[in-house]
């Protein structure tokens, strides 16, 4: 065989091998992910708990106007699309998969009342012009963001708020209300383990006329 046959062979040797090593690549990124997301998550173990009802949510301290009218928790599924760490990029998802469609996940569906009114305003108040330049009336509406923490007895149980995750670090729930309205708002929450949810928490986040930017 002379030495233009034998590189021909060497070159499609390597062609081959480097082939190969793609392919392994794509393979071990593929078994990677499917490994890191069923491992991401466990179904939730849920104990009894008794709905929470009749309190008013704290804010920064202090006692706010917003009247918690019920709140459950359960087992359920994240109705909404997949989403990626990355999110939609030239039209495709793109970075790791951050949640998917139908993952086990608590959710806590919480109703709660607006209190605030003229008389009463909610916190975070902002001066409102008209087109004209004339200032707007003050508004007792409220935009209210929160998330909730998940316990076993004492033990605070690691959980991710999957409700926004296009808002690290903090992800939320929000609602808006006219005064004395009622708005119901579920928080979708995963948790890694199987450890018994015996009891929840509810963190206020935000209150103001306002949305949190």
């Amino acid at each position: 065989m002379n030495k233009s046959a034998k590189w021909q062979q060497y070159k499609y040797a390597v062609a081959a091998l480097i082939v190969i090593i793609i392919f392994c690549g794509f393979l071990f990124s593929y078994i990677a992910v499917a490994i890191s997301a069923s491992s991401r998550v466990a179904k939730p173990s849920i104990g009894p708990i008794q709905p929470t009802t009749g309190y008013y949510l704290t804010f920064r301290g202090n006692n706010s106007k917003i009247f918690v009218v019920s709140a459950n928790v359960s087992s359920g599924f994240y109705p909404f699309d997949t989403r990626t760490s990355m999110g939609i990029i030239n039209g495709k998802p793109s970075g790791s998969i951050a949640v998917t469609h139908g993952e086990p996940c608590v959710v806590i569906n919480v109703t709660l009342r607006n209190d605030y009114s003229i008389q009463n305003l909610p916190p975070n108040q902002v001066t409102r012009y008209y087109n004209n330049g004339t200032v707007a009336p003050k508004s007792a509406q409220a935009y209210v963001s929160m998330t909730a923490e998940l316990f076993s007895g004492n033990k605070e149980i690691d959980s991710i708020d999957l409700t926004h995750l296009d808002l690290p670090p903090d992800a939320w729930s929000e609602t808006w209300m006219n005064g004395g309205d009622e708005s119901t708002i579920s928080i979708y929450l995963a948790v890694t383990n199987h450890e018994e949810i015996t009891g929840f928490q509810l963190d206020t986040i935000w209150i103001g006329e306002l949305p949190l930017a």
